[in-house]
């Protein structure tokens, strides 16, 4: 910021120095005139921007329709000695203030700043018992998202909750950082209640974690889990493969006017209860990555996502354009692709007496539901949709078994 202030008086400051010269002053006088309006400008650039700043900030504190907790969420004696240990990497100095006095309205009061990707690895690399993390998408040097991997690379971060800051919501970098491994993600400028919320549902993931039980997280059907799917497959699987509780989030939480350009398909693979149980762990979560990088092919596209429902669904997000266009004309021979892709397993499932594998697309389905139920609503019709069109192929019928 302070190099774009210097470049702003640089270039005031030449202009002076012309007219100066224009005007018929001499070069020395030329050149105070350079230096004094540079000086000036550079100056009053920072500290209009310190002024706005503390502005802003009062203005955020203040408000009084977001500085109230809802009473449900307010802290209890228990979860102020369980608040969350937070992590929060910002290269603004401003909002690395800024955002501990915005926890602590919400009850979380250890926050530890690092002003860049670099600070914060060095933090997490001696301090493994951070419980949440928020993260600046937008730094120079190592950015929010190459941070994030770094993140997901170190053991003892491997799931820890990651909120990524932005002020951009376009489809391309909330799909880049949840590939990177985000969790969530909270949009400048901040909302308290927003961020508050973004931060108990965290506190709810680190203390189920660490009563090892699971939630059902926002947006989730409760339904039977046919199977368990091994743990961090999005890890060794395609790059646009996630965790679903990524996927669920990604899609409640982006703006309503993008919602118009993406379309969610499902693909179900028959017989996949079986493959599952005649399966070693190691060969199933090896079968599941390569059926998610057959159908990463077929929807090559740097803003699709993928994750697997419990049943062994496989969800997928994408924009809208030539590409799902193709696929929603030609669903057959998207099938026998990704069929043909995976055909190396045949030999293997055979010799254990198990039927042809076949693959059914189910979609496109428009987001369109309310943000609350916007994800179990697209992906249960886009099950629906790949159980009925697979319904006669080989015979094997339509299930009741949907869970996202």
């Amino acid at each position: 910021m302070i190099v774009g202030y210097i470049i702003v008086g640089s270039f005031l400051g030449m202009f002076a120095f012309a007219a100066a010269w224009l005007l018929g002053a001499s070069m020395w006088i030329g050149l105070a005139s350079y230096a004094a309006v540079g000086s000036l400008t550079v100056f009053g650039l920072a500290g209009i921007r310190l002024v706005l700043g503390m502005q802003e900030k009062e203005e955020i504190l203040d408000r009084p329709e977001q500085t109230t907790v809802p009473a449900q969420a307010k802290p209890t004696a228990e979860t102020a000695q369980s608040s969350m240990r937070i992590l929060a990497v910002d290269d603004d100095p401003f909002i690395l203030e800024l955002l501990p006095m915005i926890t602590a309205k919400n009850g979380f009061t250890q926050v530890t700043s690092a002003a860049s990707g670099a600070g914060a690895l060095s933090i997490l690399t001696d301090d493994p018992a951070f419980d949440c993390l928020l993260v600046d998408i937008s730094m120079p040097g190592m950015d929010g998202i190459e941070l994030c991997r770094h993140i997901r690379a170190l053991e003892a971060y491997r799931t820890t909750p990651i909120i990524m800051l932005t002020g951009m919501r376009d489809l391309k970098n909330m799909g880049d950082a949840f590939r990177a491994g985000a969790t969530d993600y909270a949009t400048k400028p901040f909302d308290i209640k927003e961020l508050g919320t973004r931060l108990r549902l965290a506190q709810d993931e680190v203390t189920q974690a660490r009563l090892n039980t699971s939630i059902l997280k926002p947006g989730h059907m409760r339904h039977e889990k046919v199977f368990s799917l091994p743990e961090n497959l999005h890890l060794d699987g395609d790059d646009n493969l996630v965790d679903r509780a990524m996927l669920v989030n990604y899609l409640t939480r982006i703006d309503a006017r993008e919602t118009a350009s993406i379309e969610v398909f499902a693909l179900r693979t028959e017989p996949m209860d079986k493959i599952y149980a005649h399966a070693s762990p190691q060969e199933f979560a090896e079968f599941l990555s390569d059926v998610a990088g057959a159908a990463g092919t077929q929807f090559a596209d740097e803003h699709t996502l993928m994750a697997y429902a419990e049943n062994g669904d496989l969800l997928i997000v994408t924009q809208s354009g030539s590409r799902s266009d193709q696929i929603a004309m030609d669903r057959t021979a998207t099938e026998r692709k990704i069929e043909q892709a995976v055909s190396l397993w045949l030999p293997v499932f055979e010799a254990r007496g198990l039927p042809q594998i076949t693959v059914a697309i189910g979609g496109p389905v428009r987001p369109n539901a309310e943000r609350a139920q916007r994800a179990v609503v697209a992906f249960g019709n886009a099950i629906v949709l790949a159980e009925h069109r697979g319904s006669g192929k080989d015979g094997w019928g339509p299930s009741l078994r949907i869970s996202v």
